[in-house]
């Protein structure tokens, strides 16, 4: 990248954080007046919808008015709405805004979700990816000294009957980034019209390993793995192509993609040479070697995805990861700015936010009591979260458990704990995901040697009983083993008080314990996402009740098990 472009990027990126804090001061003092203002502002600019006409959004002064007018919604009571305006019955159903396009997720029925996306939703989205940014290249200035790479999908993949897309927002804001930011992606985006995976994969490091990258940036830091243990698989192919110029032969592209990806990619002996003396003096590619430039990598952290931030430590070295905020698909709720932890600072200018707590769920849900408020929470404490957006979701239940980890001013930080409702109950334990991942913890704190890369505990209903599925990098003995789910089963017992008494009784039987082989928790994160290895968002659960569905995913045959 030429020096002027650098510092042209950094002044940019020093602008957007200077604005993000200057927008943030007073609500980190005065978060329910903020609040308030937010939420009123949307009411506004929605009155005349259907559904704000419905729930009298024009005559709501407050914030519990509103709460007062308008029910704490799941998708599927919005679905209705939603379904109008995809078929073009009734296009301001629930948004002011015209929808610009949907984003489709996987959702508790058969049938996908679709995200609403609007100019206001796409405002307050950018809000946060900004000051988002702007945090990030001030504590890692060197990131403007190289390109940038970050996963997306198609925006375009289908139409509803009224003719609104459905596809990728990521790869809405990809094809549509400002021509300053434009210049640092070194991927056209018509790499997400290659419709085979595996192809698609290879032509990304094609382009990849032929210059310097600064950050990475994929949501799942299982892509990030996977970035790294292609790359190796693929070296010397990578390396003939770099060194001719072009894309190899026999990969799955017609030869306009042929023709069109090829123009981009001339060349270049000397980066191939260098390339093939890593290759040479390492015995694989490791990114922190070829990326000597790379500053920074960008993904989720906490419950269900560490083991993948750890492993990649292996390929990546050192090199800081920082989370890219708590959000979803339906809000881009958390602003991250720091490497340490999991601490997302909900805006309170974008979104209005209410927090149902944990432990005392029913009498907030039917109305009794008031969800509490941005400003109400206590350190330490866990809520499930309903969130209200520009973009038509209305006291939206994401169904995700959140804790309280901290403060900056008055406004409480926040990290995901887990879905909820991941939780299963095969004769009343009802055991949640947290209580899971909490039993692996107190293995690994007193057995340190039985720390698996990856695990997965299903509740078996018809056998009565957990059945925990672990990877490791080098096999574990079968004493290794028993160990591990004896320990595992104490575990339970300690962080769930009914499960000791459900085994006594002799209606939950022994947990089991399966040894699956290296790459297996990789093919699993590819089954479970929509779009298999591109699918940068899918959700990695630690506790599941399919056990059915994936067990043959996953390799593991009933009767193959060690017992507790």
């Amino acid at each position: 990248m030429s020096r002027a472009l650098s510092q042209t990027l950094r002044l940019y990126l020093r602008r957007r954080n200077a604005q993000a804090r200057a927008s943030l001061a007073p609500a980190l003092q005065q978060p329910e007046r903020v609040q308030q203002q937010t939420l009123l502002s949307i009411l506004r600019a929605n009155e005349r919808t259907t559904y704000g006409r419905e729930n009298r959004f024009g005559s709501i002064r407050d914030v519990r008015e509103f709460q007062d007018a308008t029910p704490i919604n799941t998708y599927e009571d919005l679905r209705p709405h939603i379904e109008r305006i995809a078929d073009g019955r009734d296009p301001h159903a629930l948004t002011g805004d015209t929808v610009q396009m949907f984003t489709s997720t996987s959702g508790t029925t058969s049938k996908p979700k679709l995200i609403p996306v609007t100019a206001s939703g796409r405002r307050a989205e950018q809000r946060v990816k900004e000051a988002w940014l702007g945090a990030l290249a001030a504590d890692h200035p060197a990131i403007t000294t190289g390109k940038w790479f970050y996963l997306f999908n198609n925006a375009e993949e289908e139409r509803t009957p009224s003719g609104v897309w459905i596809g990728s927002n990521a790869g809405l804001v990809y094809r549509n980034s400002p021509p300053l930011l434009r210049r640092l992606l070194p991927m056209p985006y018509d790499v997400c019209l290659i419709d085979d995976y595996e192809s698609r994969y290879y032509v990304i490091l094609r382009h990849l390993l032929a210059t310097q990258v600064s950050m990475v940036a994929c949501i799942n830091p299982s892509s990030v793995l996977l970035l790294a243990e292609l790359a190796n698989a693929h070296a010397e192919s990578l390396i003939r192509d770099i060194y001719r110029g072009g894309l190899r032969a026999g990969l799955a592209l017609s030869p306009e993609q042929y023709a069109l990806f090829g123009r981009g990619l001339p060349a270049d002996p000397a980066r191939a040479r260098e390339l093939a003396r890593l290759l040479s003096q390492d015995g694989r590619l490791l990114p922190r070697r070829y990326w000597p430039r790379l500053d920074v990598v960008a993904s989720w952290k906490g419950p269900g995805v560490n083991s993948f931030v750890e492993r990649c430590g292996e390929w990546y070295g050192d090199i800081p990861f920082r989370d890219v905020g708590y959000g979803s698909s339906e809000f881009r709720t958390g602003l991250v700015r720091s490497d340490e932890g999991s601490r997302n600072l909900p805006m309170p200018d974008t979104y209005f936010y209410e927090f149902i707590p944990e432990r005392d769920r029913e009498p907030y849900r039917s109305g009794a009591k008031p969800p509490l408020l941005l400003h109400e929470l206590e350190l330490g404490k866990r809520y499930q979260i309903v969130q209200t957006g520009p973009h038509g979701l209305y006291r939206y239940d994401i169904e995700d458990i959140v804790e309280v980890n901290g403060f900056e001013g008055r406004i409480p930080t926040i990290s995901f704990v887990q879905k909820a409702r991941t939780v299963t109950s095969i004769c009343g334990e009802k055991l949640y995901e947290a209580h899971v991942i909490e039993a692996m913890e107190r293995v690994v704190a007193r057995h340190p040697a039985l720390k698996p890369t990856f695990f997965i505990c299903f509740a078996d209903v018809a056998e009565s009983n957990y059945k925990l599925c672990v990877e490791y990098d080098e096999p574990r003995s079968q004493a290794q083993l028993e160990q591990l789910v004896e320990a595992f089963e104490a575990g339970l017992g300690h962080v769930n008080v009914e499960y000791p008494y459900k085994r006594s009784s002799l209606r939950l039987r022994a947990p089991e314990v399966h040894q699956l082989e290296r790459g297996t928790a990789m093919r699993f994160v590819q089954h479970i996402g929509r779009n298999a290895v591109m699918d940068n968002q899918a959700k990695i659960p630690r506790l599941s009740a399919d056990v059915d569905a994936y067990l043959p995913v996953l390799g593991v045959r009933r009767g193959s098990a060690i017992h507790a």
